[in-house]
This record gives C-alpha cells, sequence and structure tokens, in this order.
C-alpha cells in the first residue's frame, strides 16, 4: 500500500518529537536544553533498537536468532572468563566488576557461537562467508558490551541499580535489552536484515 508521505513515518514522528521538546526549551526557564536532549536520546536509543530487532525478525527468524546468541555468548563468555582470569578492569567507574579479560572472552564467546551458528545454517550469512562473519562477531561482541556499559551508566546516572522490577532478578526490562538495542542497528547497518 503507498503511503501518501514522501518520508517514512518513523522520521516525521521524530521530528515533531524534536520539534516538541526542543521548542519547549525556548519558552520555559526551568526546562533547559540538556533536559531536553537526554529523553530525545533515549527515544533514539530504545526506539531504533527495537525498530532495528523487528527488521531482523522480519528479515528471517534464523537472522534474530544468531543476533541473541551473539548478545548471549557475549555475556556468557565475558562472565566466565572475567571471573576466572580477570584483572584489568574494563570501566571501574561505570561497571566496576567487568574486565578487559572478560571483553576479550566476551568476544571469543561471539566468534565460536557465530562459527556454530553457521554450520548449522549457512544460509544466514548470505552473502557473507564463514570469515566474514566472525569478523562482523567481533564488531557485533564490542558493539554488545558497549551496550551493556552504556545501560549501566544510564543507572549510574539517575542512581539505581535495575532499570524496572518487572522482570524480577534480572534488573528490568533495558537491562535484558540493553546490548540488543545496539547490536540490532549494527546487523541491519551491516546488511544482515
Amino acid at each position: 500500500m503507498p503511503s501518501f508521505l514522501p518520508v517514512d513515518g518513523n522520521v516525521v514522528a521524530y521530528s515533531v518529537l524534536i520539534s516538541i521538546m526542543l521548542g519547549t526549551t525556548v519558552f520555559s526557564k526551568s526546562y533547559t536544553i540538556e533536559d531536553a536532549v537526554f529523553p530525545l536520546a533515549m527515544s533514539f536509543y530504545v526506539g531504533f533498537g527495537f525498530n532495528a530487532l523487528l527488521d531482523a525478525r522480519v528479515a528471517g527468524l534464523d537472522k534474530a536468532l544468531l543476533a541473541l546468541c551473539i548478545v548471549w555468548a557475549t555475556d556468557s563468555g565475558a562472565y566466565l572468563v572475567g571471573t576466572k582470569y580477570g584483572k584489568r578492569k574494563l570501566a571501574p567507574t561505570v561497571s566496576p566488576n567487568k574486565t578487559l579479560e572478560g571483553a576479550l572472552g566476551g568476544i571469543l564467546g561471539a566468534i565460536l557461537v557465530t562459527i556454530i551458528f553457521m554450520i548449522f545454517d549457512s544460509t544466514v550469512a548470505l552473502p557473507y562467508g564463514i570469515y566474514k562473519m566472525s569478523v562482523f562477531a567481533i564488531f557485533f561482541s564490542i558493539a554488545g558490551q558497549f551496550g551493556d556499559l552504556l545501560g549501566s551508566s544510564i543507572k549510574r546516572h539517575f542512581g539505581v541499580k535495575d532499570s524496572g522490577k518487572f522482570i524480577p532478578g534480572h534488573g528490568g526490562v533495558l537491562d535484558r535489552f540493553d546490548s540488543m538495542l545496539i547490536v540490532f542497528p549494527i546487523m541491519h547497518l551491516f546488511g544482515l536484515f
């Protein structure tokens, strides 16, 4: 069905949101640019992340599952290697338990799960081969770890331990998706969906 808009509806929605948020700062003495920028940045972060997640599902369940497996393998590899061998702190002011060794373990976990995934489903990464996908997995793993640190930084900024209470024992919905909100758009950028 053709659209009557010359641009995507998301562009229009974000343009209206930006205009309202920034326009409010012009007429308010108590609502500053800083007050407006944070909700805008968060709407882009969450909005584009979940939009890319939906795009992944439309492109194929196998691609969405690969992205999830990369994130989970990164988290697991980082935890296992970091707890056993971790010495050098990665970002002590944001997340004091994360280590450089753990981050490298996360990257290795992502590469390993990508190779295993492609052995069982070689069509998931067409036209890329196993070598390129392994290199991509490094980028996706780093992006996922950055997303995790970004989520921790946001919580630390607001002085909260969890992003919500919807998922008891797991820190909230954003704590479960912080890595994915970065990885899915980057996988989309790489043309995987």
